[in-house]
């Protein structure tokens, strides 16, 4: 089994491991047409919960790491499921969302820059609903905001 199963690498490529040789392949592919500037799609902690009741098939993806995610309470925010997708794994599930571009992905990480660079690369790859928690967990932790707690 390769070391690497996939790894964004910039927000515009994707390296993956291509057979049991160890070979890494790697895709690019923008579009720029169409897409949303990244500062219109950051949501703050405190409009999260609002957001979350307009979009309730949003997913929030956590892309900390696997070990940071377990540190953490919760799995179940304002009745959404959080699901943990580290940054370097995010390449296993972009074709799956790929296929729903207007369901709405809401990143969210320690400080903000992975999930700044998460929702960047989908957007470029056509995810048009690809949002960031603005700041991340530390934040959320500074407004003392229950995502948090709960995350």
């Amino acid at each position: 089994m390769p070391l690497l199963d996939a790894a964004l690498v910039t927000q515009d490529t994707v390296l993956c491991a291509s057979g049991d040789d160890g070979s890494i392949c790697s895709t690019v592919r923008t579009v720029q047409d169409g897409l949303v500037p990244a500062a219109d799609l950051q949501l703050d902690a405190a409009g999260l919960p609002a957001f979350l009741h307009q979009h309730p098939d949003a997913i929030l993806v956590d892309v900390r790491e696997a070990y940071e995610h377990a540190a953490c309470a919760g799995t179940v925010f304002e009745g959404c499921a959080v699901h943990s997708v580290p940054l370097s794994r995010l390449a296993g599930q972009v074709a799956a969302w790929l296929q729903q571009p207007q369901r709405p992905l809401v990143f969210f990480c320690r400080s903000g820059n992975r999930s700044a660079r998460a929702s960047a690369c989908l957007r470029r790859l056509g995810h048009a609903a690809a949002w960031q928690l603005n700041g991340g967990m530390a934040m959320a932790e500074a407004t003392r905001h229950p995502l948090a707690i709960a995350a």
